[in-house]
């Protein structure tokens, strides 16, 4: 007791983590219920708060970003692989052989490659509201060469960046 509680705080902490570990399909279930009940007061508390924390969770996402690049070198290249063919589509700085190894072809032909896929709606104009989706995710390549094996058009196609986000490093046939 520290004299605000009426019991320990340290052993209440312990005594919620046991029975969190004895009935944790119970604690579960609660808390898919209660998520149901208020979706949509949990769904506005968390664009309030990101709206309130944009910038501290854009410094955050940096310095996250930065450490892990200086801890993960896989993470690295394959971030800085990203940017190449994020610039190279948007017509920033040349277009080095590099970038189009990793696509296994030429600018343009990518870009006929997935405009060939465009859904209803889809643009150039209008990118930020679509993203451009690895069929098989970069995540499930276990080796370097099989991430930028990953890279090539081939694996590439539109998606609405709402699909997208919520396939997220699932493969969907």
């Amino acid at each position: 007791k520290d004299g605000l509680y009426s019991y320990c705080r340290v052993c209440k902490k312990a005594d919620d983590k046991t029975y969190v570990s004895k009935n944790r399909k119970k604690v579960l279930e609660n808390k898919r219920l209660y998520y149901q009940k208020n979706k949509k007061t949990i769904a506005e508390y968390k664009k309030e708060y990101q709206n309130k924390n944009a910038n501290k969770r854009k410094i955050y996402k940096r310095q996250y970003e930065k450490e892990r690049k200086l801890k993960d070198p896989t993470y690295k290249l394959i971030q800085n692989y990203k940017n190449r063919i994020c610039k190279a589509l948007k017509g920033v700085g040349t277009k080095s052989q590099t970038t189009l190894t990793l696509l296994g072809c030429s600018i343009s032909e990518f870009y006929t490659h997935i405009e060939n896929q465009f859904q209803k709606g889809m643009t150039w104009s209008n990118q930020g509201k679509w993203h451009i989706d690895h069929i098989i995710p970069l995540s499930s390549a276990d080796t370097l060469e099989e991430k930028i094996r990953l890279f090539h058009y081939t694996n590439c196609q539109p998606l609405w960046a709402k699909d997208n986000l919520s396939k997220s490093d699932k493969i969907i046939f």
